[in-house]
């Protein structure tokens, strides 16, 4: 790990234990309209991609969640039909692991520590999810080194399933956002589908938590959706020797 990757580690950890501790914890709770609506766009769409890219039968197949947090997507991929011994979950921040261990099955395995150097075997995990993960990265190089593990833990004929800001938030200096260039940027040699989701969430506070039923007209205009979600998939031909 270079210094520069420590610093940016170091950095996320203090940029997200102030946000912890200064946002009410009622603004992501599920009680929420805004939320509940947001959140429900998500599943549907990371439903609808795994219809479309790998069929009914998820139960054999070996999924990695990096940056986690407390576990809800893969609570919901549990609810899809994965099963808890082949899920593995893992995130730089120990108080939202902690959290995660009281919800999660204990079959399904949590790791802490920096993605970038999970001590994982090459090839073994069918998908790769990362949600909101990039966009917290300010440090270009730690997102490649981040996004170069996650390729290389990924199967050929696998997938990165990826969720992130496609927008700069300019109120909130950090987090950056991850463009469909700079997408392509980090997986050169993939296939990848975009689909862009998720109405503006400030939009979303201030509108559907009065009024629910706009979410899916607002959602509707594609430039007041602020997020990608993306299948980035790897060639099943990919040789990991040469890569």
């Amino acid at each position: 790990m270079t210094r520069d990757h420590s610093n940016e580690l170091v950095a996320i950890e203090a940029r997200y234990r102030t946000r912890d501790s200064n946002i009410d914890s009622s603004r992501y709770s599920l009680s929420r309209p805004s939320t509940a609506l947001m959140v429900g766009e998500l599943q549907l769409g990371i439903h609808s991609l795994l219809s479309q890219f790998v069929g009914a039968n998820l139960g054999a197949l070996r999924l990695l969640e990096i940056g986690c947090g407390s576990g809800g997507n893969l609570a919901y991929f549990i609810k899809l039909g994965f099963k808890p011994e082949n899920l593995v979950g893992n995130d730089l921040l120990n108080w939202r692991l902690d959290h995660a261990r009281t919800v999660l099955p204990g079959d399904l395995v949590l790791i802490e520590g920096d993605a970038s150097v999970l001590q994982l075997p090459d090839a073994s995990f069918d998908v790769v999810v990362q949600a909101t993960v990039f966009s917290s990265i300010l440090n270009w190089s730690l997102q490649t080194a981040v996004a170069t593990k996650i390729w290389n833990l990924c199967k050929p004929g696998g997938a990165v399933l990826w969720y992130d800001l496609a927008y700069r938030n300019p109120s909130n200096p950090d987090v950056v956002a991850m463009t469909k260039s700079k997408i392509r940027s980090l997986f050169p040699d993939a296939t990848i589908t975009y689909r862009r989701i998720t109405l503006a969430p400030p939009i979303a506070r201030i509108i559907c938590d009065r009024a629910p039923w706009l979410y899916g007209p607002l959602s509707s205009l594609p430039f007041l959706r602020t997020h990608l979600l993306c299948w980035i998939a790897k060639p099943l031909n990919y040789d990991l020797d040469t890569a």
